[in-house]
Parts: C-alpha cells; sequence; structure tokens
C-alpha cells in the first residue's frame, strides 16, 4: 500500500504521507474528528466568500453594501457530512423608512439580503442577473478549494495532541 494518495488525476493533487494522517485520525474520537473536519471546509470556503464579496455590485441607496456585508458561510454537519452554505446570511436588514399609508402606517420598512441575493445572481424578467457567487466559485476554483481542506486537515491532524 502506498503512501501517497492522489487526487484528481494528471496535474491534482498528491497527498503525501497520508497513511500516518489516517493512522492518527483513527485514534483521535469522533467530537476532534469532526471539529477538525468543521475546521479545515472553513478554511476551505473562506476565499470563495471573500471572492464573491469583490464581485458583488452595489448601488447607491438606502441598501447598498447589505447584500455584501450579508454574504459568508455556515458550516453544517448532516448524516455524519460536514459542508459549507455560502451565500446572504441572515440578520443583516436594514430600515428603509416608515410606512406613509395603508393599514401598517408608521411601521418600520426593512429589507433583507436574503430575500433578494438571488434575484440579483440570477437576474429576473426585468432585470439582468449580476452574479457574484458563481463567478466566485469558478474563479477560486474547486482544486484551490480541495487544496486548502486536505492542508488544514492533514496540519490539524498532525498537530492535534492523541489522548
Amino acid at each position: 500500500m502506498a503512501n501517497n494518495w492522489s487526487l484528481g488525476g494528471a496535474g491534482g493533487i498528491l497527498i503525501s504521507g497520508w497513511r500516518e494522517v489516517n493512522m492518527r485520525l483513527s485514534r483521535l474520537n469522533q467530537k476532534i474528528q469532526t471539529e477538525i473536519n468543521r475546521k479545515a471546509v472553513k478554511e476551505a470556503i473562506d476565499p470563495v466568500v471573500d471572492m464573491a464579496r469583490m464581485l458583488t455590485v452595489t448601488g447607491k441607496d438606502a441598501e447598498a453594501g447589505q447584500l455584501k456585508k450579508s454574504l459568508g458561510a455556515v458550516i453544517r454537519q448532516k448524516r455524519g457530512l460536514v459542508l459549507a452554505v455560502a451565500g446572504p446570511r441572515s440578520g443583516f436588514k436594514v430600515a428603509l423608512g416608515k410606512r406613509t399609508r395603508g393599514k401598517h402606517q408608521g411601521a418600520t420598512v426593512y429589507k433583507n439580503p436574503t430575500r433578494y441575493a438571488h434575484f440579483v445572481e440570477f437576474g429576473t424578467a426585468h432585470s439582468a442577473a449580476k452574479p457574484f457567487l458563481t463567478p466566485a466559485w469558478n474563479a477560486v476554483g474547486s482544486d484551490t478549494a480541495l487544496a486548502t481542506y486536505i492542508k488544514v486537515f492533514t496540519h490539524e491532524v498532525m498537530t492535534t495532541p492523541l489522548p
């Protein structure tokens, strides 16, 4: 059995010392393994989120910059898998003003980026798309994200003290 593990074929990623990483990983408890995996996934998705922020178009109105500020990543665990979800986070709504008529007159009107980010990314029948997440993923690339994940994962496994 070889000590190297390759991913992606010719020009892909070669992981040296995989046997040692795998042996150390098997000696760590499940909670520590999950923490290491979450940290590696977070480090891998961060460049994509940073690039998406740079590519987000901002306007000159009251909501300018809210979409950009709301971009982030959430690390989730589901059925043993750790994954990252990148996009607008909740809690970044901005007050646009007060309602001037109707049943809710005087109520504050808010704009929440989670409710319109997909319209910006993909466009509508009335406005052209201004994509920011798809080009960010394409610019950073899955190979870079995977290489970052592997680098952080192997470093964390090899430096975590064994029980």
